[in-house]
């Protein structure tokens, strides 16, 4: 059962900045750039999109493509977006190939969608035990406007499948799933941003007899509130779903969680930016079955995050970022078995991770971000070594 936990974590675990890239400057990096400054949510970069899609209108019409992150250690997918004015006033936003639809703006919160933030690892993985989940190639599509006060809005659906029909070995055998959900964010103009998402998936498995079934749904609000120095944040996650196991067993999976932190500018220049970060997060996940159960609880505090980067030429900056966090995570377990041997584990201490990249703008509209393999890092003035040094490349382009 732990499994259904972890993988119920990763997909939700799974801000409008005072000084946003404007239209035309390829200053905002991409979601490699996020990832390469551990999830840092008060940079400039377009995974702010992902919880706040209304913030494209202040940003003119631009595009962004994201590699798969193939080094070890990493996680991810190849990922794409679009977003532009096609009419006045009006926004277009598409996004395709990331694996958190309906749960990444939780996952912008969070701390990152690679193995980095607050809850590492937050690698992608199923929502349902002993299933291969729909994370790769949704589709999502959506639409954003301003309003006559400054402020803006945005609304979207997304949709995703992955289904095997094998008609050599079994016509009426079809294995796989399909997902939908829809999300939506609002911008009062004044600094205060909101966002609600929400998601169902369900997968079925017919090699087995009785077959495997299940779904999940996960349904996730997020705020913030941003003043010239500080920012706000808050982010309320909430999950459940049911899994029919081979030995005609129920599961029931369960997770909240809720995630606060302050923040403050140290710089904020068109050159370079540095910022500090204070959270609080609570999770508690839990799986149901028959007399059995099994809970596990996870409260940080306090998290703290430092994240930068910086020109250093005309065209080449450096970024990263390093967390640091107190962990308690508790974990109780009842096998349902009489005389009831529950068994109990709880650890605590201190944690910390760091992520760093390089990113190079050839053009003011232009800018393609690297993220480096932090393990590898030892060898970057080795000659003639084969070790990757980079693992997560991504470019954005403004128009």
């Amino acid at each position: 059962m732990k499994s259904a936990f972890m993988r119920a974590v990763a997909v939700l675990a799974l801000a409008l900045v005072p000084t946003m890239a404007a239209a035309n400057d390829a200053t905002i990096g991409s979601e490699v750039a996020h990832s390469s400054m551990m999830g840092a949510t008060l940079m400039n970069t377009t995974a702010i999109f992902n919880a706040f899609p209304h913030l494209v209108v202040y940003n003119g019409s631009g595009a962004e493509i994201n590699t798969e992150a193939l080094a070890s250690g990493y996680d991810g997918a190849p990922q794409g977006r679009v977003w532009w004015e096609a009419y006045d006033g009006l926004w277009l936003n598409l996004s395709v190939g990331r694996a958190d639809y309906g749960a990444q703006g939780a996952n912008f919160m969070w701390g990152g969608t690679l193995s980095n933030g607050f809850l590492s690892p937050s690698d992608y993985g199923s929502v349902i035990g002993g299933y291969d989940a729909i994370d790769h190639q949704w589709i999502n599509l959506g639409i954003a406007k301003p309003t006559s006060n400054g402020g803006a809005w945005a609304a979207g659906v997304f949709f995703g499948a992955d289904q095997t029909k094998d008609s050599a070995s079994d016509p009426e055998v079809e294995n796989g799933g399909t997902a939908f959900g829809a999300n939506f964010s609002w911008g009062n103009g004044e600094g205060l941003h909101v966002g609600a998402e929400f998601a169902l998936q369900s997968e079925e498995n017919q090699n087995f007899d009785p077959k495997l079934e299940g779904s999940f749904m996960n349904f996730a609000v997020n705020g913030r509130y941003d003043t010239d120095l500080y920012i706000y944040q808050g982010s309320f996650v909430f999950g459940s779903g049911t899994v029919d196991e081979t030995d005609d067993t129920e599961t029931d999976s369960s997770l909240f969680g809720f995630y606060a932190s302050a923040g403050r500018y140290l710089k904020n220049e068109a050159t370079g930016q540095a910022t500090a970060e204070f959270s609080f997060a609570y999770m508690m996940m839990k799986d149901e079955n028959g007399d059995a159960d099994e809970t596990d609880t996870m409260i940080i505090f306090p998290g703290v995050r430092v994240a930068a980067w910086e020109m250093i030429t005309d065209r080449f900056g450096v970024m990263g970022a390093i967390s640091s966090y107190y962990v308690l995570d508790t974990n109780e377990e009842n096998d349902g078995a009489d005389p009831d041997p529950d068994t109990d584990f709880a650890s605590k201490g201190m944690d910390y991770s760091w992520e760093a990249g390089l990113f190079f703008q050839p053009t003011d509209v232009v800018r393609i971000d690297f993220q480096f393999v932090r393990d590898n890092l030892g060898y970057v003035l080795s000659l003639g070594n084969d070790e990757e040094l980079v693992a997560y490349i991504g470019a954005t382009a403004s128009y």
